[in-house]
């Protein structure tokens, strides 16, 4: 699709593990394209792309806000709170976007890396915001909600969509990341919490 045949590919690296052990690593920022390696680049040892992956995806603390709220009963600052969580999903989705493209079609084929990719990263992110939801809707700082696991793949389905999938929509305006995050801030916030804790 790009017009590169393959033989001419496989003049820079040396089979398929080396090309895709390039793409992952060039999705994740790991390639310094000012300085780039000796060609043709050779195969990773076996099992060195997955070692690079996986301590990425089973990060403890991959959303730093959204773990700090998990220690907390009750939010001091509800509608803060929940921003930050927003904020700092949309702040590792955007930061990994082309990565995280590139690793769930992987994933696919790949049952090593969907073990990690689906049900370590994206299961364990899942319930992290369940969790979280479930804690507010107890202190009734979250107003009531009939499925929280439906509202949190809602949440996160709309943040991956503004985050990563938007970039496929070739006629959509040159959106603004910090603008887009602030509408959806405010968007979900007015959705879950409930409204004696809007800002």
């Amino acid at each position: 699709t790009m017009g590169v045949s393959p033989g001419t590919l496989y003049l820079y690296v040396q089979g398929k593990a080396a090309l895709f052990d390039l793409v992952i690593r060039d999705a994740l920022g790991l390639v310094d394209h000012a300085s780039p390696p000796d060609f043709p680049i050779s195969e990773p040892p076996s099992g060195a792309t997955l070692a690079l992956v996986k301590p990425r995806l089973l990060e403890e603390q991959l959303v730093p806000e959204l773990a700090e709220a998990l220690t907390l009963d009750v939010a001091p600052d509800m509608a803060a709170e929940f921003a930050g969580v927003v904020e700092g999903l949309y702040r590792v989705m955007t930061a990994n976007r082309d990565g995280l493209v590139v690793l769930e079609k992987s994933a696919y084929d790949w049952p090593e890396l969907a073990e990690v990719f689906f049900e370590g990263m994206r299961r364990r992110l899942l319930a992290d915001l369940i969790g979280y939801l479930e804690r507010r809707i107890a202190v009734g700082q979250v107003r009531p909600l009939p499925q929280p696991r439906i509202a949190a793949l809602e949440i996160l389905q709309t943040l991956a969509w503004f985050c990563q999938y938007r970039q496929r929509e070739m006629d959509l305006p040159d959106l603004d990341d910090v603008e887009v995050c602030a509408s959806l801030v405010d968007s979900l916030s007015h959705a879950f919490l409930s409204p004696e804790f809007l800002a």
